[in-house]
């Protein structure tokens, strides 16, 4: 049990440091001003930990809401649409999510 949360986190944190920061830094740096200086890489990886978690969070909290009771059909329908809308759309959250720690 021990080894299967260690696994999970490492895993989440392998994906937060190669997925979620270097596309927040992509996006910082698109969306600054010209005469602002960039930021190092270390300020992005912070904004991107403490910012990646609720959003990790509710992915897995949808993912679990689908698998659970999305399937046999006990899923409420005011919670159906905006969960899969949101399984089927990771890409355009994850844009969202990056927009949203740029600034």
């Amino acid at each position: 049990w021990l080894a299967a949360i260690a696994a999970t986190a490492f895993l989440r944190a392998l994906a937060v440091l190669f997925i979620y920061a270097p596309f927040s830094y992509v996006v910082c740096a698109l969306l600054r001003h010209v005469d602002t200086p960039n930021e190092s890489f270390a300020t992005i990886s912070c904004v991107v930990m403490y910012s990646s978690v609720p959003f990790i969070a509710l992915r897995r909290l949808a993912f679990f809401l689908q698998e659970c009771l999305g399937d046999d059909g006990l899923l409420h329908p005011a919670l159906a649409g905006p969960v899969s809308f949101f399984l089927g759309h990771h890409w355009q959250f994850l844009l969202l999510w990056a927009l949203w720690s740029a600034f």
